[in-house]
């Protein structure tokens, strides 16, 4: 296929320290291998089955872009900004999922998918379908709010190179699935990330929280009980670099210290709990050698 991907960019310094910036993009977004790829996959607990099903007819999907975003930057040091944008997304891509609880119901969709035969299903009392369809028209709303300093102006020299960045973005999405309105799949309404970091005499540090709310992930049209969220999530993060000589670096970092644990809910409740699972922290230790 052919797709046009055009845009449009413009920058006005309205002074030395304020600036008013605004695009329109055409973007373009393939399906994953696993959601196009012409295959399924089946497993077995308990007499439910999970059968997940590929979409070779899958498009991509494209969208229109506008953005505006003005910046005030007070000081050589700090950075101030707020952005817009509104994303207008066609043939959007949704997982969607269906259940089936007779033996009928089950015989007849797979005769329907050509897997008749495929599957033992003497033991089963339900089958769980997942597949990946092009939505309908989607949109997609939103305000980024940036705010980045270093306190170099107030501190001792040996303390200078200490800052704070911190950024919240607020999303509105909502797409269209067989006549249907949902809210846009994956996306958090809220995201908040903070970081204070240091930079000086070769040290690069940082200390980060980042939090998001929770957002759909899996929509059941036949009923929307069965819809699946990830829940909310907030971390905290850690990294130290130091720079030995110009282009030889070790670091250390630290992902998910507070070992916040990964959640998952049904039917738009959060005590429908369907998943509850600490990943525990990881640590990495390494060394960059650059050329």
């Amino acid at each position: 296929y052919v797709n046009w991907l055009p845009s449009l960019l413009a920058n006005w310094d309205v002074t030395d320290s304020l600036k008013v910036r605004g695009a329109v993009t055409r973007a373009l977004g393939r399906p994953d291998y696993d959601a196009i790829a012409p295959r399924s996959s089946y497993s077995e607990e308990l007499g439910i089955g999970a059968l997940n099903i590929g979409n070779p007819d899958l498009k991509a999907r494209v969208s229109w872009n506008y953005d505006a975003s003005i910046e005030w930057y007070p000081d050589e040091l700090t950075l101030l900004s707020a952005s817009v944008f509104y994303k207008d997304i066609s043939d959007d891509l949704v997982g969607l999922s269906q259940q089936f609880s007779t033996a009928a119901e089950i015989e007849a969709f797979l005769a329907s998918r050509g897997l008749s035969g495929a599957i033992d299903t003497a033991d089963l009392t339900q089958l769980e379908v997942s597949t990946t369809v092009n939505a309908g028209a989607s949109t997609l709303k939103g305000l980024e709010l940036i705010a980045q300093t270093q306190f170099d102006r107030f501190l001792p020299e040996a303390l200078a190179g200490i800052g704070v960045s911190a950024t919240a973005t607020f999303l509105d999405g909502e797409t269209e699935v067989n006549g249907e309105t949902l809210p846009l799949l994956n996306q958090a309404e809220r995201t908040y990330a903070l970081t204070l970091f240091y930079q000086n005499y070769g040290f690069d540090a940082s200390l980060s929280y980042a939090y998001n709310d929770n957002f759909l992930t899996d929509v059941n049209l036949e009923d929307p009980m069965l819809n699946l969220n990830q829940g909310e999530f907030g971390r905290w993060d850690a990294k130290v670099t130091y720079a030995i000589r110009d282009n030889l670096k070790v670091f250390v970092e630290g992902v998910n210290l507070n070992n916040e644990p990964t959640t998952e809910f049904q039917g738009g409740r959060e005590d429908w709990n369907t998943e509850h699972e600490y990943v525990g922290s990881t640590l990495y230790f390494g060394l960059s050698l650059g050329f």
